[in-house]
């Protein structure tokens, strides 16, 4: 279940999570396969919880966004969005700690994603600061609100602005 490292986030619209399935030719057992309750989700997470080692927890996302379509990008020119190039700089491990947050890590420079008043959002050496830390929301297309743990900001990107952090909203250019 590629969700279950958000199972402490709350749950958007109807409270369920759509998994990818066939698009255009779902059957009704696919469509039944591809919906699971907030209930299950959450069942699963903690059926999952406990493993021996942190790194085998840590799973791999790409952060699309839904306004732009462009995707989070970690480089030696720092955070940005970028086209999708289905490269290491798009390739985010996603480590879930034991308070439903979790710890965001590019794979191609091994900073995790950070957001300070002082600093605003960026890529940093990761560290064990609240600052790295990420709660949000899952909602029923199977995109996610990202909010930093420590200035209650999302993860927004928007042609007009651009990515920033910025007061959640929910809107689409905080959905990823």
């Amino acid at each position: 279940m590629p969700l279950t490292r958000y199972a402490g986030f709350s749950q958007g619209s109807v409270g369920t999570v759509v998994t990818p399935g066939h698009p255009g030719r779902d059957t009704e057992e696919d469509k039944m396969r591809k919906t699971i309750t907030t209930g299950a989700l959450v069942l699963a997470a903690m059926a999952s919880a406990t493993t021996a080692n942190a790194a085998e927890d840590a799973a791999i996302d790409r952060y699309h966004n839904v306004a732009t379509g462009r995707v989070l990008d970690d480089s030696e020119f720092g955070l940005r969005v970028m086209p999708d190039y289905h490269n290491d700089h798009q390739a985010w491990f996603v480590q879930a700690w034991g308070d439903g947050s979790v710890q965001i890590r590019n794979k191609a420079t091994g900073n995790c994603l950070d957001d300070s008043f002082e600093a605003g959002l960026r890529s940093f050496p990761c560290n064990e600061l609240a600052y790295q830390d990420w709660y949000g929301t899952v909602w029923g297309d199977n995109t996610v609100t990202l909010v930093n743990k420590t200035t209650g900001r999302a993860v927004d990107d928007s042609v007009e602005f651009g990515l920033r952090a910025f007061d959640r909203n929910d809107g689409p250019a905080q959905r990823w």
